[in-house]
Order: structure tokens, then sequence, then C-alpha cells
């Protein structure tokens, strides 16, 4: 007797698991029962599809069947008694066939150690990007408002509030900060689709994950010259114009 999962249903055939339950089915001349159909679940990597499986309930009912492995559920908190105590047994029912195990959380964790690295390095390297990036416009910033100290001082003596002398000051900035952001998001859909096609089962791109990360960098890139900007809004306008 057999158990099948979805997939093998699907693939014989079956519209339900009611219906595949009772069927017979040949696996290397041998007529086998199926009795019972369990739900996907996929135990490799998130790249490969659900393959079909048969769960065999009495592998010496089937002569001549290749083993791979056998997935034991333990029950005890003591990993080591229960390796020993299986080991012990598979020794004497395959006394010529070496015990090798693995626990399925390692294996779990081994698959995705390439991603975990992956992510890390472009954390990195976004971090190292976000800090030149505000390095260069905080730079811009206090360049463009030491060559117009003068303009600002005489803008503060004929009136100018401190919100409009920074708008002043970082409305440039801003500007090519959105160009860069709208040109940014067809780069990073592009590079994402292409990578998540690597993928059997992978998660939906909807619009407001570009939203916002546009929206955080343009905050980031807002609080950097708005800094600078404030800075020279609020300076005494008569040490700008002292030498005028």
């Amino acid at each position: 007797a057999i158990l099948i999962n979805e997939t093998t249903r699907k693939m014989f055939g079956f519209k339900n698991p009611e219906q595949a339950v009772d069927q017979f089915l040949f696996y290397d001349n041998e007529k086998v029962k199926i009795i019972g159909v369990v739900k996907d679940y996929n135990q490799l990597y998130l790249k490969q599809a659900v393959s079909p499986v048969c769960f065999c309930t009495d592998f010496t009912a089937i002569d001549n069947t290749p083993i791979e492995y056998f997935s034991v559920k333990l029950n005890s908190d003591d990993f080591q008694a229960s390796l020993t105590f299986m080991k012990n047994k598979f020794s004497e029912i395959f006394p010529n066939a070496r015990f090798d195990y693995l626990v399925l959380e390692d294996f779990f964790n081994r698959q995705y150690v390439n991603e975990q690295k992956l992510g890390s390095m472009l954390w990195l390297f976004a971090g190292l990007t976000i800090f030149v990036a505000c390095l260069g416009i905080w730079g811009l910033t206090a360049y463009s408002a030491r060559q117009r100290t003068k303009e600002i001082g005489v803008r503060k003596v004929i009136g100018a509030t401190i919100i409009s002398i920074v708008w002043l000051l970082s409305k440039n900035s801003v500007k090519w900060i959105l160009v860069s952001v709208l040109v940014s998001w067809p780069i990073a859909y592009l590079a994402m689709e292409k990578w998540l096609q690597n993928f059997a089962y992978r998660i939906d791109m909807s619009w407001w994950m570009f939203v916002l990360a546009g929206g955080i960098a343009l905050l980031i890139a807002l609080l950097t010259v708005s800094w600078q900007a404030i800075r020279a809004a609020t300076a005494n306008p008569v040490e700008s114009l002292r030498y005028e």
C-alpha cells in the first residue's frame, strides 16, 4: 500500500483524493494500492517545484525497490540517544549498508546559504551607496548655500521665510532625486523579475514596494539636504551682507 501526494494524484488524472483512494498502480511490475492522499509540501529548494511522491507504508512489500532515505520524526528530546537507537536498528536490518543521517532543519538551512550571503552583501552595498550618496548631496547643498550666501541674506532682509529659503536651496536636488527614483523603478523591476524567475515558488511584486523604496530614498535625501539648507537659512543675514 502507498500514500501519494497531490501532485501525483493530478499527474494520474484523479479529480479528487476520494477518487484516488483504493485505486491501484503498478510499480516495477508490482501492483500497489493507494490508501490515501497527502497534501503537497516542499522539502527541497524553492527553486524546484514539488515532485510527484509516493510514500510506501511497507517497503518489504515491493521487491527490488531502491530506497534512498527514511524520514523519521523523533518523539524524544534526547537526540543522541535516539540517533544511537536508529543506528543500531539500521545496522541490524541493513548490515552491509552505511548509516548516514541529516537533520531536516539543517538541510533546509543549507539550501539557502547562497541567498543569505547575497542578502547580506546587498544590505552592505546598499548602506554604503546611501552613505556615499548622502555625502554627495550634503556637499552639493553646502556648496550651493555658500555660493548663494549673499542672495540668502538679501532675501531674509526683504522678508523671506526660512521655509522658502530651504525650498530654494533644496528644490534642485529634490528634482534630480525624483528623476533618479523614477529611472530606478523599471530597472529594479526587471532585475527582480529576472532573479525571481529562478524560483518555482515566488512572491508577487506589487507597486507599493517600489513606491515605499522610493519614498524612503527621497526621505533620506530630504533630511540630508534640509539639514544643510536650514543651517544656511537660519544664519544671521548681517554676516552675509557685512561686506556688501
